[in-house]
């Protein structure tokens, strides 16, 4: 391959006219300079297209809503350049983020790579914090993503030989947010994570935000995790119940008496019990989560959060599966 290859930097946006600006802004500061940005406006209904077109030498698509994947696929076939990098509109990138991340691609060390982990932009945000908490801090920074892959390998990429993105199929739209998994889990290949790499990611700063982000992370769930899920829970729930609750309830002679069996308990009670292991695991969960990341303020909200987020991931489940929407 060519010393310095032409690199295309595809963008789908849909609604981010607060921070589509940034975005194209920190790409056009690269220190790699052979760049072409081609923005897919998925049907905005906000002023995404008016911000986009104050960069006279970013190319603009405009599109029905349809998702990423399928803006993805178009921007391969429009691109000129050799090497494709999926970037996002709520992203930034450091000045030697593209010139680090198709490094290895150039060298012929791998077809596609990914940087290590996300930066959090909005980390004064609680509810930007309570998504990132999953991943913690480094370096006493909120992260959002960590590829977490000793090997150094892994079926995700954010750029990659567009040849290769073509052979391989592109993306399949179905996958809805994990659209970008598809690739590699169809082809059973895997790609480079580059460990001096990493990029800054504005995360939902309200419960609204969540919801809708959280029913778009729900149209990429399986079937046999859901189940997964399901059956563990329930069955976590009934050990629970069984092993510790019942037999404090038969020694204090509460609700039941001392020498009920579990068949004797009244329906209400049994909801009523229910629900309260429910209401105890999410706050435990919660409590869990705040002394993880040393931040206090993250208790109460992240219940909100919690119950939103699951709300949304069934939601999400349930329109692709009944009305076949992967889009956000």
């Amino acid at each position: 391959m060519e010393k310095d290859p032409r690199v295309t930097i595809v963008i789908p946006v849909y609604n981010e006219e607060e921070l589509v600006s940034n975005a194209i802004q920190s790409l056009l500061n690269q220190t790699y300079k052979d760049i072409e940005i081609i923005i897919i406006d998925d049907g905005s209904t906000d002023k995404t297209v008016e911000k986009v077109k104050q960069f006279p030498s970013v190319r603009l698509i405009q599109k029905e809503h349809g998702g990423t994947g399928k803006a993805w696929n178009m921007g391969a076939e429009l691109a000129t350049g050799k090497i494709m990098v999926l970037f996002a509109g709520d992203m930034q990138a450091p000045k030697d983020y593209i010139e680090k991340l198709v490094r290895p691609i150039i060298k012929g060390e791998a077809k596609g790579t990914l940087h290590d982990m996300e930066y959090i932009l909005n980390a004064d945000n609680i509810w930007a914090r309570c998504w990132a908490a999953r991943w913690g801090k480094r370096d006493g920074k909120y992260v959002s993503f960590i590829s977490g892959t000793p090997s150094g390998w892994t079926p995700n990429f954010e750029a990659i030989l567009i040849d290769e993105y073509l052979k391989r199929g592109g993306m399949d739209p179905k996958r809805g947010y994990a659209d970008d998994q598809s690739i590699g889990e169809r082809n059973f290949v895997k790609f480079k994570i580059v460990y001096d790499c990493f990029l800054h990611h504005n995360y939902p700063s309200s419960l609204k935000e969540t919801f809708f982000q959280a029913r778009w992370i729900g149209s990429s769930m399986k079937l046999k995790n859901m189940w997964k899920k399901l059956v563990l829970g329930l069955a976590g729930t009934f050990l629970y119940f069984t092993l510790t609750i019942n037999p404090f309830l038969q020694v204090t002679g509460s609700v039941i008496g001392p020498t009920a069996k579990i068949s004797s308990i009244s329906f209400t009670n049994s909801i009523l019990i229910l629900l309260g292991i429910v209401i105890l695991a999410i706050l435990l969960n919660s409590l869990r989560v705040a002394i993880k990341v040393k931040d206090q303020k993250l208790f109460l909200p992240y219940n909100l959060f919690f119950i939103t987020k699951i709300t949304g991931n069934i939601i999400g489940y349930f329109r692709k599966l009944i009305f076949k929407k992967y889009a956000r």
